[in-house]
C-alpha cells in the first residue's frame, strides 16, 4: 500500500526507462478498468503516471479493496505466475499512463537487465502485503484503524488545493479495514468534526496529515 514496493523505485532509472521504451503506451481516463478479474493474464503494465485501485469480488458478492497503487509501478505481474487469469480488477483513480508488455517480453527484459532479485523482492512483498496489513489493522481499535489506513493512502496522493485526495470512498474504506460501513461512518464524522478530513459522496480528502498521523499512532 505504501511506496515500499514501487518497482520503479526498486530498480535503477536506466533499467526502468529501458523497460518503458520496450512497450506500447496506453492511456486510461479516471474510472476506466485497466484489468478485469477473471480475464486472461496476457500482459503486464508499467504504470508511469497516476494511481489505480485494486479490488476483488468475493464469492458472496462483496467487493474487497486490496490496494491502491501509484506510479512507478508494475500492474498485473502476479497473474504471470498463477493460473494465467486475473485475480483482481484494476481501475484508474486518476488519468493514468501505462506501458503494455507481453509476458514473454517482460520476462526477457527481466533477464536481460538482471532484475531477477529485484522482481523477487517485489513479488515477496506483494504476496505478504495484504495479510500483513490486515493483521496490523486487526490489532487496533476502530478509530486508529481508520486513521492509519487513511494515512497510508494520503502518502500516495498528490497535493491539491483542498488537501490530499486519497482515491477511494467510505464503502471501499470499510471493506479495506474490515469494519462495518456504520462504524466507518461514525469515525469519519469524528475526523470531519476535527477538520482533519473533508468528504463528498465518493471522495475523501485529508486536510491535516500531521494530526491524522497522531490519531493513527504513527
Amino acid at each position: 500500500m505504501t511506496a515500499m514496493d514501487d518497482f520503479g523505485d526498486l530498480i535503477s532509472p536506466e533499467a526502468w526507462n529501458r523497460m518503458v521504451s520496450a512497450g506500447r503506451i496506453a492511456r486510461f481516463p479516471a474510472g476506466r478498468v485497466l484489468m478485469a478479474q477473471g480475464a486472461p493474464a496476457d500482459q503486464v503494465l508499467l504504470l508511469t503516471s497516476g494511481r489505480v485501485r485494486v479490488s476483488r469480488r468475493e464469492p458472496d458478492g462483496e467487493t474487497l479493496l486490496l490496494a491502491v497503487r501509484r506510479a512507478p509501478q508494475l500492474i498485473g505481474e502476479l497473474g504471470l505466475y498463477g493460473d494465467k487469469g486475473r485475480t483482481a480488477t484494476v481501475v484508474a483513480i486518476d488519468p493514468c499512463t501505462t506501458v503494455q508488455l507481453t509476458p514473454s517480453r517482460f520476462t526477457a527484459l527481466i533477464r536481460e537487465l538482471k532484475l531477477e532479485a529485484d522482481l523477487m523482492r517485489h513479488l515477496t512483498f506483494r504476496l505478504c502485503e495484504s495479510e500483513s496489513l490486515r493483521t496490523e489493522l486487526s490489532m487496533l481499535a476502530a478509530a486508529p484503524r481508520v486513521a492509519r489506513f487513511l494515512h497510508r493512502l494520503a502518502l500516495l496522493a498528490l497535493p491539491g488545493d483542498d488537501g490530499l485526495e486519497v482515491g477511494i470512498g467510505q464503502t471501499d474504506l470499510a471493506s479495506a479495514v474490515g469494519l462495518s460501513r456504520q462504524t466507518v461512518a461514525v469515525e469519519m464524522r469524528k475526523l470531519r468534526g476535527l477538520e482533519i478530513i473533508q468528504t463528498s459522496r465518493s471522495q475523501i480528502i485529508v486536510r491535516d496529515l500531521e494530526r491524522l498521523a497522531d490519531l493513527a499512532g504513527i
